[in-house]
């Protein structure tokens, strides 16, 4: 089965389910498909598509999803930034079109169900848009949909670099 076709699944799927999930999650999942055949823009990049797990102090668990060309200057850079030491890099991704994946994979986490977090951090005062969590009705808290997103995310870049 090819990523498109596995991508279509999950869009029917999440049509068939849409009366429990949402309707607005199958909105977002046809977004993805709309994403899938926009041409690209001249700021598409070469890249390393990363997903990280991290705990805040008040014992929340946060997912992040971004996107760089030195995966080992961009974690010092979030570790030196939010004073943290625990975060736990679950992912990484190779892409030759790491906006295209970024902005798909946000998408995703939507589709299964998590939200972007809407306050401030706790360790550095600032709102990070790109950062994720989950209620308590997903999967193990969180963990088996970004499994799932991390299977989707090699599934886009497959179809988004034309692999």
């Amino acid at each position: 089965m090819s990523s498109e076709d596995k991508i279509n699944h999950e869009l029917e799927s999440l049509k068939e389910q849409s009366q429990y999930c949402g309707v607005s999650r199958v909105y977002r999942a046809a977004d993805v498909k709309t994403l899938l055949n926009k041409p690209f823009s001249k700021s598409e990049e070469e890249g390393v598509l990363y997903l990280y797990r991290e705990k805040t102090p008040g014992g929340k668990v946060q997912y992040k999803a971004g996107r760089t060309n030195d995966i080992v200057r961009r974690m010092e850079q979030w570790k030196t930034q939010c004073y943290k030491s625990d975060i736990e890099l679950l992912e990484t991704i190779k892409t030759l079109h790491s906006h295209r994946l970024e902005t798909a994979v946000h998408l995703w986490f939507k589709v299964i169900g998590a939200w972007v977090v809407p306050y401030p951090c706790e360790s550095c005062g600032i709102r990070h848009r790109e950062k994720f969590e989950f209620g308590v009705n997903v999967d193990a808290l969180g963990d088996k949909g970004v499994e799932k997103a991390i299977k989707i995310a090699e599934q886009l870049r497959d179809e988004i670099d034309g692999l």
